[in-house]
């Protein structure tokens, strides 16, 4: 599992393209999309630049929704909340021109209750842009 957090702006601080990442080649392995059983994920935009509560991915009856990627970059000073429907799954988290990277993992990142939209909510008016990958399944 990996998080990366950037408070700092892009033009003056630390760059992602800036750090080293390890690289693991693993030939004996199936691509993500050939292993048996396993769903491929859904890709959403993120572009949001308005406060309040945004629905991200909307809810599909009976299905829940599992966030297995995500990334996102604010323009400005922000705090931001994921929801299941109404009910909160994380946060406020605090950004100021600020960057969220949740990388792909085994166990997802956020699960919706059945039926519900996965939303962001947004404390201001600050763009906020990103994508998110995920799975909806019954």
């Amino acid at each position: 599992m990996s998080v990366y957090v950037n408070n700092g702006d892009f033009r003056s601080g630390p760059n992602i393209a800036d750090m080293s990442v390890p690289v693991v080649l693993a030939t004996d392995h199936a691509p993500l999309e050939t292993v048996p059983g396993l769903q491929s994920p859904n890709e959403l935009i993120i572009s949001e630049s308005t406060s309040g509560d945004k629905i991200i991915i909307p809810a599909v009856v009976l299905q829940t929704i599992k966030v297995v990627k995500m990334f996102f970059v604010t323009k400005g000073k922000v705090a931001i909340s994921f929801k299941s429907g109404a009910t909160l799954l994380a946060g406020p988290l605090d950004f100021d021109k600020g960057s969220l990277f949740l990388d792909f993992d085994s166990v997802p990142w956020f699960t919706t209750v059945a039926g519900q939209a996965f939303v962001m909510n947004l404390s201001a008016n600050v763009v906020t842009l990103g994508r998110v990958y995920f799975i909806q399944a019954v």
